[in-house]
């Protein structure tokens, strides 16, 4: 369940903030 949250997150943050690689790195590395 997490994993499935997680990995639509950094999808999301990749897409809003494909600009902002901190926030992708962010939100991939999370897992």
């Amino acid at each position: 369940m997490v994993k499935l949250h997680m990995g639509s997150m950094c999808f999301y943050l990749q897409r809003m903030a494909q600009h902002s690689m901190r926030v992708e790195a962010y939100g991939c590395l999370a897992d």
